[in-house]
C-alpha cells in the first residue's frame, strides 16, 4: 500500500511541478488544438473518471485504488509523462508544445485530485494548495470531475493501441542492449523499425513523432517484414 500511494503522491508531484509558471486562466490550450498523445492522456483519463464514479456508487473502493494506481503508473508514468518530459523541460517556457502539456496536466491533476479526495483526504488537499487556478480553498468543496464525450475518440484509441504496442517492443530492446553496455540511456540509440505493410502505413504517418515517442535520438523506418 506504502508503494502504491507513493506512485500516486509522485505521479502528482511530478505533474505540480510542471505546472508552477502555468495559468489556466490565460494559458490554457483549447483541446483541438492538443497535439494527439495530449488527447490520448485525456481520452484514457475520461476512462478513469468513468470508473472511479462508478465503483464509488457502488461502494467498491478497492476498484477505485486499482483503478487509481494503474492510471497513474501505466497510463501517466510508464508512457505520456515519460514521452512529455523533453516538451516540458526542453520546449521554450511560453512556447505552444509546452503550453499544450501544461493544458493537458492541469486538467488531468485537477481532475485526479478531486478523485481521489474521499481516500487520500489529506494528500489531496495538500496538493491542491499548489494548482495553479480559481477553485475553491479546499478539494473537499469541489465535485467530481465529469466525463467529456468529446474526448472519447476510438480511432485515435486504435493507432495509439498499436503505436504503444511497437513501442512496448522497441523498449524490451533498448533493455537488452542496455544491460549489453550496448548503450547507456536510450536517447544514445537509433532503432531502426522494418514493418510490414498494414503497420508501416501507421507508423509512417508518425514519422517525426517516433523519436519522441520511443524516447530514442533517430527512428529509420523501412517497408518489409524481417527475416
Amino acid at each position: 500500500l506504502s508503494e502504491a500511494y507513493r506512485k500516486i503522491r509522485n505521479t502528482c508531484r511530478f505533474m505540480l511541478g510542471n505546472l508552477n509558471d502555468f495559468d489556466p486562466a490565460a494559458d490554457m490550450v483549447p483541446y483541438h488544438e492538443l497535439h494527439e498523445i495530449d488527447r490520448w492522456a485525456l481520452m484514457r483519463f475520461n476512462q478513469l473518471i468513468r470508473r472511479v464514479r462508478a465503483a464509488y456508487t457502488q461502494y467498491e473502493f478497492h476498484t477505485v485504488y486499482h483503478s487509481v494506481t494503474n492510471f497513474c503508473i501505466t497510463d501517466m508514468s510508464a508512457v505520456y509523462l515519460d514521452i512529455l518530459k523533453d516538451r516540458l523541460y526542453c520546449s521554450a517556457l511560453r512556447s505552444p508544445d509546452r503550453r499544450r502539456a501544461q493544458s493537458t496536466l492541469w486538467l488531468i491533476l485537477k481532475g485526479l485530485l478531486e478523485l481521489v479526495a474521499p481516500i487520500l483526504t489529506f494528500t489531496a488537499d495538500e496538493a491542491w494548495k499548489f494548482l495553479s487556478g480559481e477553485k475553491p480553498e479546499s478539494v473537499h468543496l469541489s465535485s467530481f470531475p465529469e466525463e467529456h464525450a468529446a474526448y472519447e475518440d476510438p480511432a485515435l484509441a486504435d493507432r495509439w493501441e498499436q503505436l504503444l504496442a511497437v513501442r512496448n517492443r522497441v523498449l524490451k530492446q533498448l533493455e537488452i542492449a542496455r544491460v549489453g553496455k550496448v548503450i547507456g540511456n536510450s536517447l544514445e540509440a537509433a532503432v531502426h523499425i522494418m514493418a510490414p505493410e498494414k503497420l508501416y502505413a501507421l507508423l509512417a504517418q508518425y514519422s517525426d513523432m517516433l523519436a519522441d515517442i520511443f524516447i530514442v535520438s533517430q527512428v529509420h523506418l523501412e517497408h518489409g517484414v524481417a527475416d
